[in-house]
């Protein structure tokens, strides 16, 4: 099919012109109140209430047995589908007020696509591989490896000369430079602890390198804290990934499926232009019935698709098979009257069905 034809607009098109227009208004609100910050900016205002917004869940009575199983599954690792399409991905966020309590929210990603990406970033910064950047793996091995130079380099300190004793400093400032490409956020208390070494000094002006030892201990705690924290972390994402690469196939099975049965339709004989037969001499009432009911699998497949940007483009297709289309097929009769229609509605529902929707996502 030549797409070029065809002008779609983007999935969503006309909900997500209305949630601008209703997020403007708020934001106007906003500032008409008393007593609000009127410095912060519109964008922050935005944000604000785009994030504390609700989002609807998929209706599960409207679902049958095996959607519920399929929905189910999805939440089980981690993902839930939205009445638009959207997903909510939960993950644990210690950054800004959690710093130090992480707490389990729920991002929301407007697609499937831009879900699967999500996973492959956080598991990129897991792995170790050396034709790559160092994974998180491999920089807090490189942190823990400096923190138990940093502590032998302590336990030498009381037979240490005092001459000597400048030199070893420079070298402990040395190590804990290495730290400085540390940018997690659980690993910069880490980082902070270990800086503390510098200085072998107490509050009182005397030598304490026991107390800063003590320092390296818990930094060294963190860290095998935080290499547990991951080993956990890995497989769920990883199990999520492949949830989400399933459900990708089995919505692209259904969408070629349903393209499947209506190009079936739109290659019988009496849509082909043939000046030596009439229309009404090739085709019959039962092979109308059979068409009709090809139409009625594309319809119940695409019902199949709940995830955007494809659910978008399921609906879109729906529209034109069950409001332009399905109608001429009640009868020979009708087919025939309305054939040039029938066979426009088809091509255009196969145009929807064959769209790229990745530049949607």
């Amino acid at each position: 099919m030549n797409q070029e034809k065809f002008s779609m607009p983007f999935p969503g098109q006309k909900k997500k012109e209305e949630d601008a227009h209703r997020i403007n208004e708020a934001v106007d609100e906003y500032y008409k109140k008393p007593r609000t910050n009127k410095n912060r900016s519109a964008d922050d205002v935005a944000h604000e209430i785009i994030k504390e917004e609700k989002h609807d869940r998929i209706n599960l009575a409207q679902l049958s047995k095996e959607e519920k199983m399929w929905y189910e599954n999805m939440k089980s690792a981690g993902v839930r589908i939205l009445s638009d399409g959207f997903l909510e991905i939960s993950r644990w966020d210690n950054t800004g007020k959690h710093a130090g309590n992480p707490v389990l929210i729920r991002q929301k990603v407007n697609g499937i696509n831009s879900a699967i990406r999500m996973q492959d970033h956080i598991l990129e910064n897991y792995r170790f591989d050396k034709k790559e950047k160092p994974s998180v793996f491999s920089q807090i091995e490189s942190i823990q490896e400096v923190i138990e130079h940093a502590n032998e380099l302590l336990n030498k300190w009381s037979k240490t000369k005092s001459e000597d004793k400048e030199t070893m400093q420079m070298q402990l400032a040395h190590v804990i430079l290495q730290l400085e490409n540390c940018r997690n956020e659980f690993m910069v208390g880490t980082k902070d602890q270990a800086e503390a070494i510098i200085d072998l000094k107490d509050s009182l002006g005397r030598e304490n390198p026991g107390a800063f030892a003590a320092r390296t201990v818990a930094a060294l705690n963190n860290l095998a804290k935080r290499i547990n924290e991951m080993q956990l972390i890995m497989p769920s994402i990883a199990m999520r990934k492949e949830s989400l690469v399933l459900e990708k196939r089995r919505i692209d099975g259904a969408r070629r499926k349903s393209a499947g049965h209506l190009l079936t339709v739109l290659k019988h004989s009496v849509f082909n232009d043939n000046p030596k037969k009439s229309p009404d001499s090739r085709v019959n009432p039962n092979e109308v019935v059979e068409m009709n009911k090809k139409l009625g699998q594309a319809l119940y497949l695409l019902d199949l698709i709940h995830t955007a940007p494809y659910f978008q483009q399921a609906d879109q297709a729906k529209f034109q098979i069950f409001n332009k289309t399905k109608e001429y097929f009640s009868s020979k009769s009708n087919l025939i009257a309305n054939l040039p229609l029938a066979k426009e509605g088809l091509e255009k529902s196969l145009e929807i069905l064959e769209s790229d929707m990745e530049k949607f996502d």
